[in-house]
């Protein structure tokens, strides 16, 4: 899927594999507000490949609260429980 992007999309998702947004912006030299951009038409292209499991927004993937694992509570991103 990578490769099928464009140069400059591909640069993005390359660099938000091991850094943070503030981060992978720093790194390309983009403000965090163009690489916002620039992720948007990546989650489009992930969408338009079958891929919207791993689109969601940000508002989706936030930890939930107070989860139980292993006997402690604890909290654990959404898409850990099933």
């Amino acid at each position: 899927m990578l490769a099928a992007l464009p140069g400059p999309l591909r640069r993005v998702a390359e660099a938000l594999k091991t850094r943070s947004v503030a981060a992978a912006a720093r790194h390309l030299g983009l403000s965090r507000t163009a690489l916002y951009r620039r992720l948007g038409s990546l989650r489009e292209a992930f969408a338009g490949a079958g891929l919207e499991i791993f689109c969601a927004p940000r508002a989706d993937t936030r930890r939930a609260p107070g989860v139980v694992l292993q006997g402690k509570a604890t909290t654990a991103r959404t898409s850990d429980v099933e």
